[in-house]
């Protein structure tokens, strides 16, 4: 592999082609760019062909003279790129520069008085692939062209291509997914409605992979053991079984008496064997059937035809026939029997990579697919178009990973059948649906946000979070660059986004907005990463651009076909991540952290208040007040604003098993003499004149859902909460939580891993617990996490950039048998 932080042998300017004859001379002069992906295995095509023989020199490759060649040889030609193109008479006829592009047509015109001359510098810009210049003579044909132009922030073998075949599976996937959700109860034996050309164009295209998967399938069947039942004549020594003794039982005429004892004349013996005739490999011979005859009706109405034919054509139709009849005729297909009922989808056939993959290209012949008119014949020689539309689809291919598809618009159905809506400059949006919490998020392309009191604003990808406990909507901007900068990191040169490109993302995040009336707007885009193609995805890591995800959001990663990783990882951090953690790296407007500092869940203005028995809670909601020494308060009375009542375990009338089921608003409160209270709660001790608070509460209400005590958690004196807390708390322990670490910590932990667990530990530190791992936060504010032979220690900052850190690593045990 060329090295890519070192410029091309050929980078000086020069002539990279000379076509010269008697009528006219071409040249063609520039340089390749400094830096490109290629390969020593990198060939680019090259043809000519012209009336006369003539003299013609492509740099350091080719020096004939020819009238027509077809060659592959070093590439010479890139995206956006300048070149030179020079022509010049050397007869009195008129010469005429022609190319399909007007952009590159127009640029070459006359110069001199004379006008034998002419020139003009192209640029192909984002177009790569096959392109042909044609020379006239006196308005005849006299010379044809091919270069190849290649991608420079590519390499054409390992991503160009790539980009295009991911493209067209996950749309397949997509299709397919539509497909189940819209047919399943129907089946789907209705008419195809894709005309024989476009059979015809999917089939030329797909018939490699089908050959695959019908060989995988007759290699490696579904198969199911089934048993059959034959009467026999008995032999000495044939094994009996208990159904045939039962046929025994039934039918004692089959039984001899003889001087051994009891024989029997007929005996019902049963066997076990393997069967491929099953309702899959029926719906599998089906399916071949029907292609057989649409490749029949092809080839039939490719003859009616009134023109010349291909015999190329009609040859490949011939082979392809041939092949799926000699299919249906093998041993393998010649044993499963007709389908004989509605065609549905089956486990198997959703489940099974092997018959998934068969049934996926089916579906596209019976069904059609197409991009923006054709999925198959659509040319993407504009590489920078390719790989936005790559970067949608394949984001939401990874979080299809994890999660389920809950709908999409890419795929639509219409009366022609299945189609791609994707577009550039149309929205086309796909929705998810958490694995776990059951949360929904969506991923937008092209969505346009008009309600800016500035200027609208489109960016390429929009990822749009939902969060249990939350009714905010987090965006994220995704936005696909095919652009790159090279910058010298640890003496590696390498790739990273461009600055103006990271410049963008701020004003995403200033300039989408979202109304709150009064003339007044809130930001709704939390941050979001440039993507770009780029290779180096270790190296890159240690980029500032990359460094800055973590402290302010927004950064850039490196995204091709083979270096997925980094934006995986980034997914499923935001995806995986609390509401709460979504505002840990977002920078705050001066002043608002002290403004925040008030919220937080240090401020103690929750009594967790402890009832004795059932008289106390039944006098306490009957009365709507709570009693309790002065000398137990420990913070100010203002600053109560909502009292708990918690009932211990195992006191007759009151919850079973202890825990937290009535809660009120505090009215007023004031200290009076235990004596005033005696007509109340009759007085247990000798201490009348002990002053005691009394809380009155607007209204007792019972919760949705009742906090329950752990064998860690008991309350026997008054403890103080917090607002926040009881509005999360799924446990009593939870309301113990000293620090935002703790608060963030268990969110995140019951939103990804199951049986979670909940205590108080004896200096009433909360205590997470996971089978047999423990999980703390202690006063350094590390999590320590302990197993029976281990103990790991988590920075603060590494959770809260990385929380998947931490739960991998507990799932990790898991599987060593830890959990």
């Amino acid at each position: 592999m060329r090295k890519m932080d070192s410029p091309l042998s050929g980078s000086k300017e020069g002539v990279l082609v000379a076509i010269e004859s008697e009528q006219f001379n071409l040249y063609i002069k520039g340089k390749q760019p400094e830096f490109t992906k290629l390969s020593e295995e990198d060939l680019a095509y090259y043809e000519l062909s012209s009336e006369a023989l003539i003299n013609v020199s492509i740099a350091g490759v080719y020096e004939e003279k020819a009238s027509a060649l077809s060659l592959k040889a070093a590439p010479l030609f890139f995206e956006q790129t300048a070149y030179e193109i020079v022509i010049e008479e050397m007869g009195e006829e008129k010469i005429t520069f022609d190319h399909d592009s007007p952009l590159i047509r127009n640029k070459v015109t006359p110069l001199g008085k004379r006008r034998k001359m002419q020139t003009g510098v192209i640029n192909f810009g984002n177009e790569v692939g096959l392109s042909e210049f044609r020379i006239l003579v006196g308005g005849s044909l006299a010379l044809r062209f091919v270069l190849e132009v290649y991608p420079t922030k590519l390499s054409y073998k390992a991503d160009y291509w790539k980009l295009q075949e991911e493209i067209t599976e996950e749309l397949y996937n997509l299709a397919y997914d539509f497909m189940k959700q819209t047919y399943q109860s129907v089946g789907l034996q209705s008419k195809s409605r894709v005309s024989l050309t476009e059979f015809f164009s999917i089939y030329k295209i797909q018939f490699k992979h089908l050959k695959e998967a019908i060989s995988l399938i007759t290699y490696r069947p579904y198969h199911q053991l089934i048993e059959e039942v034959e009467i026999q004549d008995f032999r000495e020594g044939m094994p009996m079984g208990k159904k045939g003794i039962y046929y025994l039982n039934k039918h004692p005429n089959q039984l001899i008496k003889g001087p051994l004892g009891l024989s029997a004349k007929k005996v019902l013996v049963t066997r076990k064997q393997h069967t491929v005739d099953i309702y899959e490999n029926q719906v599998v011979k089906f399916m071949l059937e029907q292609i057989l005859r649409k490749l029949k009706s092809v080839k039939l109405a490719y003859l009616k035809l009134d023109r010349e034919k291909d015999e190329q054509v009609l040859t490949f139709l011939n082979e392809q026939i041939m092949y799926m009849e000699q299919q249906l005729e093998s041993h393998f297909f010649r044993s499963i029997s007709k389908l004989n009922r509605p065609m549905q989808f089956s486990l198997v056939i959703q489940m099974s990579p092997i018959y998934r993959k068969f049934y996926k290209i089916y579906l596209a012949l019976q069904r059609g697919l197409s991009l923006s008119s054709d999925i198959f014949q659509i040319s993407y020689k504009n590489v920078a178009e390719l790989y936005e539309y790559w970067c949608f689809i394949k984001l939401g291919a990874l979080l299809r990973k994890y999660h389920p598809l809950k709908g999409n618009d890419v795929i639509k159905a219409d009366s022609k059948g299945l189609y791609v809506s994707l577009k550039k400059g149309k929205t086309s949006t796909l929705s998810f649906i958490h694995s776990k919490t059951g949360e929904t998020f969506s991923l937008s392309y092209n969505r346009s946000f008009n309600s800016n009191p500035t200027v609208s604003q489109k960016p390429d990808n929009m990822l749009l979070l939902q969060k249990e406990m939350s009714g905010i909507t987090y965006h994220y901007v995704l936005d696909a660059k095919y652009k790159l900068d090279y910058e010298e990191v640890d003496g590696q040169r390498i790739e990273v986004p461009r600055k103006e490109d990271i410049n963008t993302l701020h004003r995403y995040r200033d300039a989408i907005v979202s109304s709150l009336g009064e003339k007044r707007y809130e930001q709704v885009v939390f941050g979001g990463v440039i993507l770009f193609p780029g290779g180096q995805e270790q190296a890159y890591t240690t980029h500032d651009f990359y460094q800055s995800i973590a402290k302010v959001n927004i950064g850039g990663l490196p995204f091709l076909p083979a270096h997925t990783q980094l934006v995986e990882t980034f997914l499923e951090d935001l995806v995986e991540g609390t509401g709460h953690s979504q505002y840990s790296h977002l920078p705050l407007t001066i002043g608002t952290k002290d403004y925040l500092e008030d919220l937080n869940i240090a401020t103690k203005n929750v009594l967790i208040a402890p009832v004795k028995s059932a008289h106390q809670l039944s006098a306490s909601l009957e009365n709507r007040l709570y009693h309790m020494p002065q000398s137990a308060l420990k913070v100010l009375n203002k600053q109560i604003e909502t009292i708990v009542l918690y009932e211990p375990k195992g006191k007759e009338g009151l919850l079973p098993d202890g825990g937290i089921r009535y809660e009120g608003k505090v009215k007023s409160a004031k200290a009076v003499p235990r004596k005033e209270l005696r007509n109340l709660f009759p007085m247990t001790k000798d201490n009348e004149e002990e002053i005691y608070i009394v809380y009155e509460v607007s209204k007792w209400k019972e919760r949705k859902h009742i906090l329950r005590s752990t064998r860690y958690s008991p309350v026997r004196k008054p403890r103080y909460s917090n607002t926040t807390l009881l509005t999360y708390a799924q446990t009593l322990p939870e309301l113990y939580i000293k620090d935002e670490l703790e608060f963030n910590l268990i969110l995140q932990l019951r939103r990804t891993l199951d049986q979670l667990t909940t205590g108080i530990d004896e200096h009433e530190k909360l205590e997470m617990t996971i089978g047999n791992v423990k999980i703390k936060v202690n006063d350094a504010l590390k999590i320590i996490v302990t197993t029976s032979d281990e103990t790991r220690v988590f920075e603060k900052e590494l959770f809260e950039r990385r929380p998947r850190v931490l739960y991998d690593w507990i799932k990790s045990k898991s599987n060593k048998g830890v959990i």
